[in-house]
């Protein structure tokens, strides 16, 4: 699957990105490693952890010199 075709995918897939508490928009606050991201929501202050799954792109591969 190529990463703009995984990123459609995704967009059309993923379950609502409101806040649980009062469907605020969430927004990305950084802190991501590999297993989560750090979202908070402005409208109520309440801020979230969110697993993600990393992905590699093995059509990419280049070899470096």
């Amino acid at each position: 699957m190529l990463k703009k075709d995984l990123i459609n995918y995704q967009n059309e897939t993923h379950e609502d990105s409101s806040c649980p508490k009062c469907k605020g928009d969430l927004e990305f606050n950084g802190g991501s490693n590999m297993e989560t991201e750090n979202w908070h929501c402005n409208d109520c202050n309440a801020s979230y952890s969110v697993q993600v799954e990393m992905v590699r792109f093995w059509d990419t591969l280049v070899e470096v010199e």
